[in-house]
């Protein structure tokens, strides 16, 4: 997996960053219990952060430490992935409103921030409850219809067992973020791989329940949403341009995407500060007057 070398100033920032180590809690939502990573004051307003497929919170970690300047961010495990608990079947439906209990565990203004699948998430939120938040942003989503190629794919992984490793180092070296593409930098990937394995006494698995791969997805196309959306792609992510200024009309917002410069789909890893600082800019522009 082709890497990204960085310079002294990079570096400095991403240690910093990652120096700002989260409150680790559980919180039930339904019949399960959800792991949440929080940074941040909890009297400020807050930001909700949703992972990708077969994903986990700490996937946040580059990020979430500049938002929580004037934020409470909360990134979640969703079900079947991390280390929050399981189902017996999944669909984006249930995701979204794991995430929007945590949004609206009180009073305080939310807005959520999903990538990849978790775009879809905030997004299926969003259109459904989104009066009760603030905003929504969606990072790299793939908003057209998988291929039929890729569904199959999917629908394979689903039904497969986890592969199980025999040390923590080999899990961590075989780890490879989906689409596997270069620029990634090295000190996030092998972070997020680390916590992406857990011990299961006879070796080492993935922290992700297969079924996650065959989960419903919505039937609904693509409209407005009562809130704020604002989508962030990477410049060879998996959002087009074409497809971003699509579903911003179907959205009836008026705001083009922003994009990050030379970044892939996975753009916490290759690029957080540019993301931190695009997040960031959005989040700040949204009033809170209708909650004060």
């Amino acid at each position: 997996m082709p890497t990204s070398p960085l310079n002294p100033s990079q570096t400095t920032w991403i240690t910093h960053t990652l120096a700002q180590t989260p409150h680790h809690s559980r919180q039930r939502v339904g019949r399960v219990e959800i792991a949440l990573r929080t940074w941040g004051d909890p009297d400020l307003p807050k930001i909700v952060l949703i992972h990708g497929m077969a994903a986990h919170s700490g996937w946040w970690d580059s990020v979430a430490p500049a938002l929580s300047v004037d934020h409470e961010v909360i990134a979640i495990d969703l079900s079947g992935h991390g280390d929050s608990g399981r189902h017996s079947s999944y669909s984006i439906q249930t995701w979204a409103n794991e995430a929007m209990s945590i949004a609206t565990a009180d009073r305080r203004p939310a807005i959520l921030i999903g990538h990849s699948l978790g775009g879809l998430v905030a997004l299926t939120a969003a259109r459904s409850h989104g009066a009760r938040l603030r905003g929504c942003i969606v990072v790299d989503s793939p908003l057209h219809p998988l291929p039929r190629d890729r569904t199959r794919r999917l629908q394979a992984r689903a039904s497969s067992p986890l592969v199980t490793m025999a040390t923590s180092s080999e899990a961590v070296t075989r780890f490879r973020p989906m689409p596997d593409e270069g620029g990634l930098i090295p000190t996030l990937v092998e972070r997020v791989a680390s916590q992406s394995i857990r011990s299961t006494g006879a070796g080492y698995q993935w922290k992700v329940d297969p079924r996650v791969f065959s989960a419903e997805r919505a039937t609904e196309p693509l409209g407005p949403a009562p809130c704020p959306i604002r989508l962030v792609r990477g410049e060879h992510g998996m959002l087009s341009a074409e497809q971003a200024d699509a579903a911003i009309e179907l959205f009836a917002q008026t705001e083009r995407a922003t994009l990050i410069p030379g970044a892939g789909h996975h753009i916490m890893l290759s690029h957080p500060r540019l993301l931190s600082d695009a997040l960031s800019a959005w989040v700040r522009e949204l009033p809170l007057s209708q909650w004060t």
